[in-house]
């Protein structure tokens, strides 16, 4: 970066005066510096410390491949022309494989290391999924021992991803819409369908954590209802679908019936004048 020392010159009146300078980021001038090189480095009529803007510089421009970039003026939004020192062949050399390997190579590496365990995770459970899910743990080890491919490397697997993508379908959104477009049926006689602008049908949100622990707990939850609800169906895996449906149902009307009704008092909720007797009933509720 060009060092600019000598301060300024104004004229007035055919003498010539020098004027103060006064750092923009640490806001000490001439006389306070205690002879601090000064820059201009862009349109702005402000005048800077090199240390001060090479401070800022180097906090704006320190990345994890301490790569160098571009620095812009915060006022006029020039770009500082900063001079670096050339490096030699060698020095060149070390910082394109040192930023080829830290911007791609890892990366790269992360993410095959990421769905590798991701994939290791869902075979892991649905092995242990299948055997809760048909009580038998002699023929998993059995698939296991002989390498059949096709279990383990297909099968296995997509038993997680059919327990997400299930618990991801929105099917108590869609049966309690449906509910709800029959307004006398489920809202009685008060449902005034000449409401202008009705609240929206109530919608379920799903969050990742939910949908995945949802999903991961399924299989568990299916077989102990099962074995309580159908201890007399001799299947385990015929008990453990019984018992994964009516769980399922069981949660989804409990669901729909408190959003039902979460959905009935919007419906019938009033703005109410702020008066004193209104502000002694809402005290009351």
């Amino acid at each position: 970066m060009a060092r600019n020392v000598a301060a300024p010159q104004a004229l007035a009146g055919g003498d010539s005066m020098e004027v103060e300078r006064r750092c923009w980021m640490c806001f000490q001038t001439d006389k306070e510096d205690g002879g601090l090189a000064w820059v201009n480095p862009c349109l702005c009529d402000k005048w800077v410390h090199e240390s001060c803007v090479s401070l800022m510089i180097d906090e704006m421009t320190r990345t994890v491949d301490n790569d160098l970039q571009p620095v812009s003026c915060p006022f006029c939004v020039t770009e500082y022309n900063i001079s670096y020192p050339n490096l030699g062949i060698f020095d060149r050399a070390l910082k394109l494989t040192n930023g080829l390997i830290l911007k791609h190579f890892y990366n790269c590496l992360a993410i095959v290391f990421t769905v590798a365990f991701a994939y290791l995770s869902a075979t892991s459970f649905g092995a242990i999924t299948y055997m809760q899910i048909t009580g038998q743990e002699g023929r998993v080890h059995q698939i296991i021992q002989s390498g059949d491919l096709l279990h383990i490397l297909i099968v296995f697997p997509c038993i997680s991803v059919v327990l997400i993508l299930g618990r991801m379908i929105p099917w108590e959104d869609a049966l309690l819409r449906f509910i709800i477009s029959l307004p006398r049926i489920c809202l009685g006689p008060e449902y005034d369908q000449t409401e202008p602008y009705p609240p929206p049908a109530p919608m379920k949100e799903n969050s990742g954590s939910r949908v995945f622990c949802g999903a991961i707990l399924l299989p568990t939850i299916s077989m102990y209802v099962g074995r309580v609800l159908y201890s007399s169906v001799d299947d385990k895996l015929q008990q453990t679908l019984f018992g994964g449906l009516t769980f399922i149902a069981i949660k989804g009307i409990l669901k729909m019936y408190l959003m039902h009704n979460q959905y009935i008092r919007r419906m019938q909720s009033r703005v109410l004048d702020y008066t004193d007797e209104n502000l002694v009933e809402l005290d009351g509720h």
